[in-house]
């Protein structure tokens, strides 16, 4: 079976550290990640976009280097550079997690809509990764 790698778009990343009962799914997807050893695609963009947002979860820029840090520490943190793709219709912070994704990943874990209703122009742009939800991805690969 080949390697499971993911994008975690900036909502699910920070949900899944901050272990609030609210987005219980997404710290079970981050969790199942870390027991299978399923790679975690990150970049310098996409550390910036989870630090501007740490404070809407309670958390400081630290927190998400700690965890990151942590990451590295369980042998599954990769760091992968964007591959440019055109593709209209998404936002520049979109645009950071979908290139990244694109770039080889398995799957890109969000709640986002926009990734799901623009699936089809995704896949034409030769994109390969699955849009998958925090839920989904835990439903698949849970037990």
């Amino acid at each position: 079976m080949p390697d499971t790698s993911l994008v975690f778009d900036v909502h699910v990343f920070l949900g899944a550290i901050s272990m609030t009962k609210k987005e219980e799914s997404f710290a079970k997807a981050y969790n199942i990640m870390i027991a299978r050893y399923h790679r975690f695609f990150c970049n310098k963009d996409m550390i910036k976009r989870y630090q501007s947002r740490a404070h809407s979860y309670g958390m400081t820029s630290r927190v998400i280097q700690l965890a990151l840090e942590d990451l590295k520490q369980e042998r599954v943190l990769v760091r992968r550079k964007r591959k440019n793709v055109r593709i209209d219709g998404f936002t520049a912070d979109d645009l950071t997690f979908l290139e990244t994704a694109c770039n080889g990943a398995s799957y890109l874990l969000t709640r986002d809509s926009n990734f799901r209703t623009n699936e089809k122009k995704i896949h034409k742009a030769g994109c390969r990764f699955e849009v998958i939800s925090p839920d989904g991805y835990v439903h698949r690969y849970e037990k």
